[in-house]
């Protein structure tokens, strides 16, 4: 089994992210279990795990490739505030540090803006990270009709009602 592991700051992508990776390894026709980090079951016997959080934790030394992503502050302030989810500005700055522990190991960083314009590239890249021979732009547009959940949040694609998707 090999884990891969999605940490980005929150409202960074991280969640489209996850599921650009989740659909590249469908497609390549591999067996995948992706997960919430607090859902995670290390029992699951798919060939590949793919975790997503918002911090380092114990699974990061297993870890086969780790994906992250970073949003500036103002965006990430004014999405969680969107969503009804801000805290504090100090709970966000905490976030940050936790985030660059992450960069130090990271296989691959992406940020928010360059998801926003250059979505193909990026597919390209995390495609050519995981060493796949898929079409980017089926897997793309496969992410690209991910349909936001009725409940609070969908356990496969980790999309939440309140995401906002392009």
């Amino acid at each position: 089994m090999k884990k891969i592991i999605i940490s980005g700051l929150p409202r960074s992508g991280s969640t489209w992210q996850y599921n650009i990776v989740r659909i590249a390894l469908i497609h390549a026709v591999y067996s995948v279990y992706g997960s919430w980090v607090g859902d995670y079951d290390f029992l699951n016997k798919s060939e590949y795990h793919i975790i997503k959080t918002h911090s380092l934790n114990k699974n990061i030394q297993e870890a086969w490739k780790i994906f992250t992503s970073v949003r500036e502050f103002k965006g990430v302030k004014e999405s969680l505030q969107r969503i009804g989810w801000y805290e504090s500005d100090k709970k966000i700055i905490s976030s940050y540090h936790k985030w660059t522990e992450c960069c130090i190991v990271a296989d691959y960083i992406m940020s928010y803006s360059d998801m926003i314009l250059n979505k193909l590239s990026i597919t390209k890249n995390i495609i050519n990270i995981l060493g796949l021979s898929v079409c980017p732009v089926k897997v793309l547009n496969e992410v690209k009709g991910l349909n936001l959940p009725q409940v609070y949040y969908d356990k496969i694609t980790l999309l939440h009602h309140n995401h906002f998707v392009k």
